[in-house]
């Protein structure tokens, strides 16, 4: 963000003014617009006769996005086929991961959060035990940022068999 660009500047003695090459303001909300590419600065002190400098900046991003509140979690063995054709969606307006068929399965998705917003979701879902029912799977989620950041985390889902009874019965 342009505060980060204006730390060691006392906003009460120094204003900081990014600009295109055409002229045109750039704002917090148009700063993620420009990474990869140069763009001026002017840093000028306030007041009458206030000095000037100016020059260009390349920006860029190399934070990557932050992953959190992912639990590990359990299914039924019967509900396989949905959790395996799960498929993920970033809404960028809400900020939020979702997944397709969560609404019968419930499972855990990531909160995100990133400095100059999120490109790719994505996951992929490896089977680590030999029992179908009674496993445990590997979700790997992989968020890119706008930057080509990525950060890698993973999951790992239970598959349960439910042991039933019928009471009385021996």
């Amino acid at each position: 963000s342009i505060a980060m660009l204006e730390r060691g500047l006392d906003p009460r003695f120094y204003s900081l003014i990014l600009k295109t090459k055409e002229g045109l303001l750039i704002t917090d909300a148009t700063l993620k617009s420009f990474i990869g590419k140069l763009i001026h600065y002017e840093i000028m002190e306030k007041g009458p006769g206030g000095n000037r400098c100016w020059g260009t900046l390349f920006i860029e991003d190399k934070i990557p996005p932050i992953i959190s509140n992912l639990t590990a979690d359990s299914i039924f063995c019967w509900s396989i086929d949905d959790f395996l054709s799960q498929q993920p969606f970033y809404n960028a307006q809400t900020k939020k991961i979702t997944l397709s068929n969560n609404d019968i399965l419930g499972l855990s998705v990531p909160n995100v959060i990133d400095n100059c917003g999120i490109e790719a979701v994505s996951f992929s879902t490896v089977q680590e035990s030999t029992s179908e029912c009674n496993g445990v799977y590997k979700r790997t989620w992989k968020i890119t940022d706008c930057g080509g950041n990525t950060t890698l985390l993973s999951q790992y889902i239970k598959v349960m068999y439910p042991g039933w009874g019928i009471s009385g019965v021996s």
